[in-house]
């Protein structure tokens, strides 16, 4: 059974995110989906980070890039912590972090903690972070 977690935040740079974890049995790996409402004015494109638990980004490798406003990632490990940042981009430039949000699989890859804040933004390319 899918278990959709949704972010939205209403006006500017903005990110909605659908967050679904896909159950599992075993030792699985977790795939995760991310859905976001376009930047305006449009971005090249989004860059999407996650790391574990005592990590940092390495935002020199994004996890998914691209122009769409849909990214899967696949291989998170069941009964871990993951967090999650998305930036704009535009040729050289690039936008600060979006809120972080983190989230909890169980060994079933169902998500169990969350510090989901339902609002979401992708700082507009250019513009300081707050």
């Amino acid at each position: 059974m899918k278990q959709p977690l949704i972010f939205r935040k209403s006006a500017g740079a903005l990110l909605f995110f659908v967050l679904i974890a896909f159950p599992a049995t075993g030792n699985a790996l977790c795939p995760v989906t991310f859905q976001w409402d376009a930047n305006n004015p449009a971005p090249e494109g989004y860059r999407l980070f996650v790391h574990g638990q005592d990590q940092n980004y390495n935002y020199s490798s994004p996890n998914w890039e691209g122009a769409g406003t849909t990214a899967t990632i696949n291989g998170l490990e069941e009964g871990k912590t993951y967090y999650t940042v998305v930036r704009a981009y535009k040729e050289d430039l690039e936008s600060g972090d979006s809120n972080e949000v983190y989230y909890t699989f169980d060994n079933d890859c169902k998500i169990i903690a969350s510090n989901f804040p339902w609002n979401l933004v992708i700082p507009a390319i250019g513009e300081k972070q707050k």
